[in-house]
């Protein structure tokens, strides 16, 4: 029966899956807020605390997938209270309620209990959202293993293909340089998803939110402004947290439930990375390493033309003329695919995040509604897509968008209410990229080019050129494979699937020099 009046009403009808990444030091509240999320999704949902830390031992050794269910309703309170000798109920606004100048007063406000009751209101959604909460060990928990940390989480999202959300959990306290280094290699190794990451700032009592709390706010701006400045942009959305799971006072629990709501609404508001159009970069030690290979694969290379000079005059100079030949001939088909590789990755009609804009206005007390404005233009490019999110805003007026190469929007917040309106610019991935493509396929042509050349070389090579070619067939082939191999591995993104590989295989763990001898068995076995 419920089945059949959610179909009528429009809700039930379909269904949508998000795939969400928790990531942030030991014990930042991941497992926790992973169960808060259970707990929004249904609140029958009896929390597992033996998933939960104890404040000085991380629970998650490994990374587990929580899957939720929701429509994403909002939460409310309901006031109960006697006119007349009659009992009556009415939805109270615990904004205005906690909006109070007098500190006191709004710690009481957020603490009370008595004639007040939590609530679920009306879904957001009315198609069925099903979420993939993706929770990983502490960033700090790796020992100085970041390659093999995030190989594991990489290939835990190459089995969902796309990511919705990326959410860094901060908690309280300092931000140390291990976390800000942690933070900063993922931001490096998967620029790509950093149109789809958020903040969550854990473990905060919600008493500090108020005005007064002067101190607290400043540390909150402070700590914003380090993890800008780590990902290089500022236009990062930030959720402030509290995952009491026990706490039984109804406003609390409803601030709670609505943070966990906006979180939400975000992944089914982005547009979704796919997976395996990101490549992935290097890490510094990871470069370090590469370079120590490529080093050892030129010296082999270097070994083939020491043998080749131990002959005759006349026989060097033809083994030389041969070796020359084929080393260009391999070179160019190693950038030929190279550069194939690079062009696939970029030309595709693939949706990519190109601007991104967060406004967010509270409601106060005497407190003016003023008229805002986001605007956006690119003169060389047409936008593909435009999306907004909004709560409790009225947008006045709007022009450009989609097939014009900008995007105006006038908005003004609702009375009486805290209000916010985000918009993301997006445009296919092909022409935000055209002017690298457009160099590619020029690089293309050229080695192209220099490819028919070399082999125009090589078939008009003379006949005592043929068969002494025949005669060190084997030592050319050794020789191109050093080639090939050395401008792989100094390439400066990986593949998904390369990188994969070498993490698990430990390639990055030890010396510099065990690192280069599990790198170069690697790559010999892939030849």
């Amino acid at each position: 029966m419920l089945s059949l009046i959610s179909n009528w009403l429009g809700y039930g009808s379909s269904e949508v899956t998000y795939n969400i990444l928790l990531l942030g030091k030991t014990q930042a509240g991941k497992s926790t807020f992973a169960e808060a999320l259970r707990k929004y999704a249904d609140q029958t949902t009896d929390v597992d605390y033996s998933l939960i830390g104890n404040g000085n031992v991380s629970h998650t050794s490994d990374i587990r997938t929580h899957n939720i269910a929701t429509y994403l309703p909002g939460y409310e309170i309901m006031e109960t209270y006697e006119e007349y000798g009659f009992e009556r109920t009415q939805i109270l606004d615990y904004n205005e309620l906690i909006q109070t100048a007098d500190v006191d007063d709004y710690t009481e406000a957020l603490n009370r209990r008595k004639g007040i009751q939590m609530r679920q209101g009306k879904p957001s959604s009315r198609a069925m959202c099903r979420f993939n909460i993706i929770d990983t060990p502490g960033l700090d928990d790796t020992n100085n293993r970041d390659e093999m940390h995030v190989s594991k989480i990489y290939s835990k999202l190459m089995e969902v293909q796309t990511i919705h959300l990326v959410l860094f959990l901060v908690s309280g306290t300092v931000m140390t340089t291990d976390l800000q280094n942690a933070i900063r290699c993922y931001g490096d190794m998967f620029p790509e998803l950093k149109g789809v990451m958020a903040f969550v700032h854990t473990q905060i009592n919600y008493d500090d939110l108020h005005p007064t709390r002067t101190s607290f706010s400043e540390h909150l701006e402070a700590k914003k402004q380090v993890l800008h400045s780590i990902m290089g942009r500022d236009n990062f959305q930030h959720f402030a947290i509290d995952c009491d799971l026990a706490t039984r006072r109804p406003i609390r629990q409803c601030i709670t439930q609505n943070t966990i709501q906006g979180i939400l609404s975000l992944a089914t508001f982005n547009q979704p990375v796919v997976l395996r159009m990101v490549m992935i970069n290097k890490t510094p030690r990871m470069k370090e390493t590469d370079c120590a290979v490529s080093d050892r694969f030129k010296a082999m290379s270097e070994t083939m033309t020491s043998i080749v000079r131990t002959k005759s005059k006349e026989e060097s100079e033809i083994m030389e003329t041969i070796r020359t030949i084929e080393a260009n001939i391999c070179s160019a088909e190693t950038r030929i695919r190279e550069i194939r590789d690079s062009i696939a990755i970029y030309d595709v009609d693939d949706l990519e995040l190109i601007f991104e804009r967060y406004h967010s206005e509270e409601w106060g007390l005497f407190k003016t509604r003023e008229q805002h404005e986001i605007k956006y233009s690119n003169p060389s490019l047409t936008l593909d897509h435009v999306d907004f999110r909004t709560d409790h805003v009225d947008i006045l007026d709007r022009h450009g968008g989609e097939n014009h190469n900008y995007c105006n929007v006038w908005f003004k917040r609702n009375s009486f209410e805290n209000g916010y309106l985000q918009m993301k610019v997006y445009a296919k991935r092909s022409k935000v990229n055209r002017q690298k493509i457009d160099q590619y396929k020029s690089d293309l042509r050229d080695q192209e080019t220099s490819y028919n050349n070399w082999i125009g070389r090589r078939n008009n090579q003379s006949d005592a050129s043929r068969t002494k070619r025949a005669d060190i067939q084997g030592l050319l082939d050794t020789q191109r494979t050093y080639i090939a191999l050395s401008s792989r591995v100094m390439q400066e993104k990986l593949q998904p699937e390369v990188f994969t590989a070498l993490a698990l295989a430990g390639a990055y763990m030890g010396t510099l020099s065990q690192c280069a001898d599990k790198v170069v068995e690697y790559y010999l076995k892939q030849k």
